[in-house]
C-alpha cells in the first residue's frame, strides 16, 4: 500500500493536511502515528565528535538509527557528493527490528586539510520507512548536516574581567565569523567594512563572560522598536550538560536555553532582561563604525543548569545587520541557528578549561 512521506526537517505538525482530500482517513491517523511523527526525536542522528586539530585528517563517527516502536522499520541512508571532505557510510540500507538500535559507521577524511571550523557541513538524506499491515506506510525524510567539531575551550583569563564593554582585559582567542552562514541578500554584503564580527569567551568564580566586537558601516538603531528590527547582536546559550545541549533543536528557548538579543545601543540594550535569569551583566560601546561588548552570565546559573559544577556551553552567535534605513537586512550567523533545519548538532559547543 502507497506510503505517506512527511519531510519532518521542513513541518512536523502537518498530520492534519493529511485528512484533506481523502489522502488518510481518521482510522489511519492514530495517536501512534502522531506519537511517530510528532513526540519523537527524528530516529536517525549523528552525535557529534571533538577534534583538538583544526586540520585532523582521519575523523570516524556514528550514525545512530534508533526504532523505539513496535513497528518493522527500514532505513535508507543517501550522503550527498562534498567537495572538500570524503566521507563514507559502511551501510545505507537498514532494516531495524522494533526497539531496537543500529549503528552505522561514518568514516570522514579531511584531504585538503583544511581547517574544519570553516568547512560547509556534510549532507546525509534519511528516510525512515515504518512499515504497518493493511494500512499506509509512514515514510519520513530528513536533511542531516554534520560536521566534526573544533574542541573550543572557555579559559580563565589572566586579569579580571570588568564588564564595561572595553574589552580591554580580554586575552582570550577570539573567534571571527565568515560568510558562509549569511542569508537574506548576499549581493547588498560589501565586505568586512560593510560588516565583520569576532568574539571570544571566559569564566571566573562568579561569571561566564561573552565579549564581542562589530565593525559596521551603516548603524541602524532605533530604542522604540523591536530589537529583531534593528542592529542586535545574537547570542544563544544553552547550559545544559552537553549530551543534551549538543543535540538542541531550538525547543525551550528561554526556558531550558538562552536566547539573548544585545543591540547597539548603549542604554537599555538587552531583550526582556527582566525575563532573564537573575544577574546578567551587559554593556555595549561605539565608537565610530567599532562596537564592543561584554555580557556575564552568573556561574550559578550554569550549576543549576548542569546539576554540578559546570563543565561546558553551547554558544551561539550572530547578527541582523540592517542598512539603507532598515531596508535591507542581512543575517550573520557562526553556524546555522539551532531553530532552523539546517541547525548542525554539536556546532558552538565549548568546554571549560
Amino acid at each position: 500500500m502507497p506510503g505517506i512521506i512527511i519531510d519532518t526537517g521542513r513541518l512536523r505538525p502537518i498530520l492534519a493536511n493529511l485528512l484533506l482530500e481523502g489522502i488518510w482517513d481518521e482510522n489511519v491517523v492514530t495517536e501512534e502515528i502522531v506519537d511517530l511523527v510528532r513526540n519523537r526525536p527524528f530516529p536517525v542522528q549523528i552525535p557529534p565528535i571533538y577534534v583538538s586539530d583544526k586540520k585532523q585528517l582521519a575523523m570516524a563517527a556514528e550514525i545512530k538509527v534508533t526504532n523505539d516502536s513496535d513497528l518493522p522499520m527500514k532505513v535508507k541512508l543517501e550522503g550527498i557528493n562534498h567537495q572538500e571532505i570524503f566521507y563514507r557510510m559502511d551501510d545505507s540500507i537498514l532494516e531495524v527490528s522494533p526497539n531496537s538500535v543500529e549503528i552505522v559507521s561514518l568514516a570522514i577524511s579531511n584531504v585538503k586539510m583544511k581547517d574544519i571550523s570553516s568547512l560547509s557541513p556534510i549532507e546525509i538524506r534519511a528516510e525512515v520507512t515504518y512499515e504497518k499491515e493493511d494500512q499506509p506506510d509512514v515514510v519520513m525524510q530528513q536533511t542531516m548536516y554534520y560536521l566534526p567539531q573544533y574542541k573550543y575551550e572557555v579559559i580563565s583569563p589572566e586579569k579580571k574581567i570588568v564588564v564595561d564593554g572595553m574589552l580591554a582585559e580580554w586575552t582570550a582567542e577570539w573567534v571571527s565569523l565568515d560568510t558562509r552562514y549569511m542569508s537574506r541578500n548576499p549581493f547588498h554584503y560589501n565586505g568586512e567594512e560593510d560588516f565583520s564580527m569576532q568574539f571570544a569567551t571566559a569564566y571566573d568564580e562568579d561569571y561566564v563572560y561573552v565579549g564581542v566586537k562589530v565593525t559596521d558601516d551603516d548603524w541602524y538603531r532605533n530604542g522604540e522598536s523591536a530589537h529583531w528590527t534593528q542592529d542586535v547582536i545574537i547570542v544563544g546559550l544553552d547550559a545544559r550538560p552537553s549530551r543534551i545541549s549538543e543535540m538542541n533543536n531550538g525547543y525551550g528557548r528561554n526556558r531550558e536555553w538562552l536566547s539573548l538579543l544585545l543591540t547597539i545601543n548603549e542604554e537599555g540594550a538587552l531583550y526582556e532582561s527582566a525575563d532573564l535569569p537573575d544577574g546578567i551583566l551587559h554593556q555595549v560601546k561605539v565608537n565610530g563604525q567599532e562596537a564592543t561588548a561584554e555580557m556575564a552570565i552568573p556561574v550559578s546559573y550554569f550549576n543549576k543548569m548542569q546539576q554540578q559544577d559546570w563543565q561546558s556551553v553551547r554558544i551561539g552567535i550572530g547578527y541582523y545587520d540592517f542598512d539603507e534605513g532598515g531596508k535591507e537586512r542581512n543575517d550573520h550567523m557562526w553556524f546555522p541557528a539551532w531553530t532552523t533545519a539546517e541547525t548542525i548538532h554539536g556546532s558552538g559547543m565549548m568546554f571549560k578549561k
